[in-house]
């Protein structure tokens, strides 16, 4: 009886231990897995962006813990990235008006890209070319519209018009630092962007709605308590 209660204790200690290397190893891996790309290095100016989503599985990691920076990012693609990040669930009720000539559901992303053109994160055209790279104008719209940001205008680049219909949002995108233009007042608003660009554009649109959220709770616990007001509440006399 002694010999078996022992050996119960031993299997439980054993399995018990099991359980927690496993455990412990499987994060260990994950976490290795997650801090080492097999092409990006820390030197990289898209690594810390990189690290966060993908962590945080906004974005992929291919096989062999590859990233593919330069890899260009599809609408299609662009509109997973940001449904994950803001939350916009590949299973949300899709707005009927919403069709185009080249998505169906077969189409990957298909879901996401619904939901964002029903809030007008995309351009709602015939077609909406899911294929296609990408643009920083378009992948400006895409996040000010996404991640709900108040529009700031006054940014001005030589190369954004008066007549482009993503003036308004390429500036608050310069604005609130997830889009800029360089040293010589260029925005670029029809260069292409890759895996590595939009990383870096995603994760600053992450950290500006962090800030406006945390300003807007300071707001509001910074409102007097109606209950703290002087109110006369003494009843008249009949």
């Amino acid at each position: 009886m002694k010999y078996s209660k022992r050996n119960n204790l031993i299997l439980l200690f054993t399995t018990i231990s099991l359980l927690v290397s496993s455990l412990f190893y499987g994060l260990t891996a994950n976490a290795a897995i997650i801090m080492k790309f097999s092409d990006l290095n820390k030197q990289h100016p898209a690594y810390s962006s990189v690290l966060y989503v993908t962590s945080m599985d906004y974005m992929n990691v291919y096989k062999n813990a590859a990233f593919k920076p330069k890899k260009a990012v599809t609408k299609a693609d662009a509109a997973k990235f940001v449904g994950k990040a803001n939350d916009i669930s590949s299973e949300v009720k899709l707005a009927s008006h919403i069709s185009f000539e080249d998505v169906s559901h077969k189409t990957s992303n298909y879901s996401y890209i619904i939901a964002l053109t029903s809030i007008d994160a995309f351009d709602h055209g015939s077609k909406f070319y899911p294929q296609n790279t990408i643009t920083r104008q378009e992948a400006a719209k895409l996040i000010v519209n996404a991640f709900n940001l108040p529009i700031k205008t006054g940014k001005e680049y030589v190369d954004v018009t008066k007549h482009n219909s993503y003036k308004d949002y390429i500036s608050t995108a310069a604005s609130y630092n997830i889009l800029k233009g360089n040293s010589s007042k260029k925005f670029l608003p029809e260069k292409k962007m890759n895996r590595a660009d939009f990383a870096i554009a995603l994760k600053k649109a992450l950290d500006a709605k962090d800030e406006l959220d945390e300003s807007m709770a300071e707001e509001i616990d910074s409102m007097p308590d109606s209950s703290d007001s002087d109110i006369d509440e003494t009843e008249d006399d009949d």
